[in-house]
């Protein structure tokens, strides 16, 4: 008999990594053919489901292949590694900017704001420097810097609080996942305790509904902390809520909001350029996090990543000609009707990941991006630095051998890969190979029936505690009430309602006013109200 698949059923852990899930309008999966698959007790638990660590940001082949490249002394990899260790931030004798001081961080207004970049990349740093060499010193400075931060941090402030979380907490949970899970013998247990409890209710707390009124790369930035909290803590419901949001989210964040069009036009593309590569790095983080634990956020929306890489590129190279469509963004405040040549030229580092996957693993044309990662002097390899907005030193971690063949390649296994049968009215749940008649990883408009399941659930009044305890919070009402309540039209491109939230926030503000146990409040309503107080 046909099982009728719920919200709850979706997100309580008997699905499949619901990425293909997400798109409604999509037909392509995330999930590739031939992955893992799990049994489906009566119950409806999973049976078997595991994380793959260290598995955020990088695999332990990841790793392998950088120590291999430097212990030889062999190029790119082993120039990306001399720019790192030259580096204040990579030394075991660094000096963390938090001695015990630094109960709360934030940005805007400024609170500590320079102290948690700096940390962040020394923990980060140290521990790649760790796996490398070997050398315990380095274990234990970065294990110093996350300990210091997990006992003493209580919040996250400021008007920039949700980004700011996002760009210094990737770095810290990505130095944890290392030290945990590379052989590191010097890290408590109570401290590793202490750091996942700091993760999930300080620096997740701080971005769990993600930021519908801002910009995409703050939502961006939310996904692959969020992607990279979930799988240090191994929260299988973490984990899917990020790449639900990835696939589909209301907000300019998300991969077909984020990169506007199939040109690879970007949300800030208008803006400026250093904002849209900020974007642009922080989506592909989050996408090889995802690649990592078995989904293909990379080849979503038809390789929609790659194409917003070809896009910048190729106009930050100095090329005029890209195409621009005018663009209102998910808000209704920005509305972009150029590319922009303010901060133009490639900015950050960046494109070594995004060349890694698309080209040396997948074997793909990515010209202009090729031309970025080539952009030296007589066409030689440029060597990714620093910026502290994101992990950086691309060359040493990224940098690898062209594929052998071009046979396309998988994303590893899943944690637990169910398919689904897709009958009139209802999902049938099942076990079994991917590809055989009438069958496909949940995808298409099984996603459909999901989302309405969701908004029935927000609209009846029911919460989502009988899922994660951290989806009761605030955050996340009033970003169930923005993604269920935002209407919008299609056409050639996208069209938003008049008028607009006037202001984000102050919209943000009242709906944790308004809804409290009402969480049905509409984005009509919400923006009517938002414009009357003034917005």
């Amino acid at each position: 008999m046909a099982r009728r698949m719920s919200r709850r059923w979706f997100l309580s852990g008997t699905g499949t990594m619901t990425a293909a899930a997400i798109a409604a309008a999509a037909p392509t999966t995330l999930l590739a053919a031939g992955t893992a698959h799990a049994d489906v007790p009566a119950g409806g638990g999973p049976v078997g489901f595991t994380f793959a660590h260290p598995g955020i940001l990088h695999t332990q082949e990841d790793l392998d292949r950088m120590r291999t490249a430097v212990a030889a002394k062999e190029d790119p990899v082993y120039s990306g590694y001399q720019a790192m260790a030259a580096d204040s931030r990579s030394s075991h004798d660094y000096t963390a900017a938090n001695t015990g001081q630094i109960t709360t961080w934030g940005r805007g207004p400024y609170n500590y704001q320079d102290q948690a970049p700096n940390d962040a990349a020394a923990a980060y740093q140290n521990a790649l420097m760790w796996y490398i060499t070997q050398d315990v010193r380095y274990a234990d400075k970065a294990r110093d810097i996350v300990n210091i931060w997990s006992r003493t941090l209580e919040g996250i402030t400021g008007a920039d609080g949700e980004l700011g979380a996002s760009l210094q907490g990737f770095k810290f949970v990505n130095a944890a996942e290392i030290l945990r899970h590379t052989g590191y013998d010097g890290w408590a247990s109570e401290d590793i305790a202490r750091c996942e409890k700091s993760l999930k209710d300080v620096w997740y707390k701080a971005q769990s509904g993600y930021a519908l009124f801002a910009n995409g790369g703050w939502d961006a930035g939310i996904i692959q902390t969020v992607l990279g909290i979930a799988v240090f803590c191994d929260d299988r419901v973490m984990f899917e809520d990020a790449v639900r949001y990835a696939a589909a989210g209301a907000g300019n964040g998300s991969i077909r909001h984020r990169i506007v069009n199939a040109t690879g036009q970007g949300q800030e593309s208008g803006r400026d350029q250093t904002h849209e590569q900020l974007a642009l790095g922080l989506l592909a983080s989050a996408s090889q996090v995802a690649w990592n634990q078995g989904v293909d956020l990379f080849a979503f929306a038809a390789n929609r990543i790659l194409a917003g890489y070809e896009y910048d590129a190729k106009y930050n190279l100095g090329n005029d000609d890209v195409p621009f469509a005018a663009d209102l963004d998910r808000t209704g405040k920005y509305i972009k009707t150029a590319v922009t040549t303010l901060v133009r030229g490639l900015s950050r580092p960046i494109f070594e990941l995004a060349y890694a996957h698309y080209v040396s693993v997948l074997g793909l044309s990515a010209p202009y991006t090729k031309q970025a990662v080539f952009r030296g002097t007589d066409g030689a390899r440029f060597i990714e630095g620093y910026d502290q907005d994101h992990p950086s030193w691309g060359t040493l971690t990224c940098a690898r051998e062209a594929p052998a063949s071009s046979t396309p390649v998988a994303p590893p296994g899943v944690p637990a890969g169910l398919t689904a049968s897709n009958g009139s009215d209802s999902v049938d749940p099942r076990v079994g190979g991917v590809g055989g008649p009438g069958e496909r990883h949940l995808g298409g408009d099984v996603l459909g029936r999901a989302v309405q399941d969701q908004r029935r659930d927000v609209q009846d009044g029911r919460h989502r505690a009988d899922v994660h305890d951290v989806l009761r919070s605030r955050s996340h009402r009033w970003h169930d009430v923005l993604l269920h309540g935002h209407r919008h039209q299609r056409g050639g491109h996208e069209r938003r309602l008049p008028g607009g939230l006037r202001d984000g926030r102050a919209a943000q503000q009242l709906v944790v006013a308004e809804c409290g146990e009402r969480p049905g409040v509409g984005a009509d309503d919400l923006r009517r109200r938002a414009v009357h107080a003034g917005g």
